[in-house]
């Protein structure tokens, strides 16, 4: 079985981390996403940001490599 997963790290003010992930139907646009982001983060609502959006595989991982697999959206 595989899922669509959205993660979204910010580098908040006080120079914490703060991480959301979740499963969605399909990756949202890249340049609405750098949008949204990059409008919160002129507005000062943290110091940074990346996100990615990739596929990810469930099942039998015997024979899967573990290594970085290539994103459909990495911002």
């Amino acid at each position: 079985m595989k899922a669509t997963l959205f993660v979204i790290i910010l580098l908040l003010n006080d120079g914490n981390f703060h991480k959301t992930s979740m499963i969605v139907p399909y990756c949202p646009p890249k340049d609405e996403v750098y949008k949204n982001y990059e409008k919160l983060r002129e507005a000062h609502e943290f110091k940074d940001w990346t996100a990615l959006c990739t596929t990810v595989n469930f099942g039998d991982q015997k024979d899967a490599p573990y290594e970085d697999q290539p994103s459909e959206l990495k911002v």
